[in-house]
């Protein structure tokens, strides 16, 4: 959730959904847009969101990674690389890099993927092959 939000522009944001609809009006990048309800959903493990409140699950993770954190630096998108990136620094003083673009291109900069259970593990060539087979 943390990737598709750090990912996404500060002027990207989720507005008060129309009279009788459920979902918000978009205000900047539709694609970002989309990652914003994406983590707002899967925030609220099935509940559902309110979209006036300032506990939405995308504007609790952008309050803890601001955008003038120390440490964070963006890696705009570029159409050579197909990715953009932000780097953030952890409270252990560790960095941390989020990632979004083609897939194709970024499946080949893993190292380490998350398990279902939450755990990590190492990105091997099996679970590559795995990964390039949903991806095409």
């Amino acid at each position: 959730i943390e990737a598709a939000v750090v990912n996404t522009m500060s002027k990207t944001n989720l507005g008060r959904p129309l009279a009788g609809l459920k979902l918000p009006q978009y205000q900047g990048n539709d694609t970002e847009c989309g990652l914003l309800v994406m983590a707002n959903n899967l925030g609220a493990k099935g509940e559902p969101v309110d979209y006036e409140s300032d506990d939405q699950t995308y504007r609790k993770i952008r309050k803890q990674y601001p955008e003038d954190q120390a440490g964070r630096k963006q890696f705009t998108f570029s159409s050579d690389r197909k990715r953009m990136s932000t780097r953030i620094k952890l409270p252990n003083g560790k960095f941390r890099i989020f990632c979004k673009g083609a897939a194709e291109m970024v499946v080949d900069l893993c190292k380490q993927r998350y398990r279902s259970d939450g755990g990590v593990e190492a990105f091997d060539a099996k679970a590559r092959t795995e990964t390039i087979k949903v991806i095409d």
